[in-house]
């Protein structure tokens, strides 16, 4: 367990060739991280460094593919950043020249790459017209994004008082393990 989340993988014991294995991670609680440097509130290195810790465990554990839960190690007070990866982007060769400002967004591409292993993950982010919304990014294992959706159907509070907005994103189908 990270904390108090926990790591569950889906067990095959007579694995095919060319078969793969998600890592999903579940029970998160972000009271189990005090006592870190992320106390304080939440902030973009706190919250990249949680992403990263986790991508690292899933890889290190055989999987083929990490999906974090909607709202995973994020909070309304970290803000939102451009949004970035549209399918076919490659955040984490933008992050060179953006001078980071999508700083999640880059470093889930980064370390999708450097585990070798796809993210599928949420994203607070500011569309081009301004407007706040929250997105779910499918990067691959070479950091490439190959799929994007944008939430359509938001709960009350995030309308108000967090002012995001809905996506009017239909919903997508991409290869992802092969």
């Amino acid at each position: 367990t990270m904390g108090r989340t926990k790591l569950m993988s889906v067990p095959r014991p007579h694995m095919e060739p060319g078969s793969s294995v998600l890592a999903i991670l579940s029970n998160h609680d972000p009271r189990a991280w005090t006592g870190s440097a992320c106390d304080g509130g939440a902030n973009a290195t706190c919250n990249l460094r949680l992403f990263e810790a986790a991508i690292a465990r899933g890889a290190a554990a055989g999987a083929g593919a990490v999906l974090f839960p909607e709202g995973y190690a994020l909070s309304p007070d970290f803000g939102t950043e451009p949004w970035i990866s549209p399918a076919g982007a490659t955040p984490c060769a933008a992050a060179r020249t953006t001078q980071g400002d999508s700083p999640l967004q880059s470093g889930l591409a980064c370390a999708a790459r450097r585990q070798r292993v796809a993210v599928v993950a949420n994203v607070l982010v500011r569309m081009g017209g301004g407007e706040k919304q929250i997105r779910e990014v499918v990067i691959d294992a070479a950091g490439a994004v190959v799929s994007s959706y944008g939430k359509r159907h938001l709960f009350p509070s995030e309308r108000w008082p967090l002012g995001f907005s809905p996506s009017s994103d239909a919903p997508t189908v991409a290869p992802l393990l092969g």
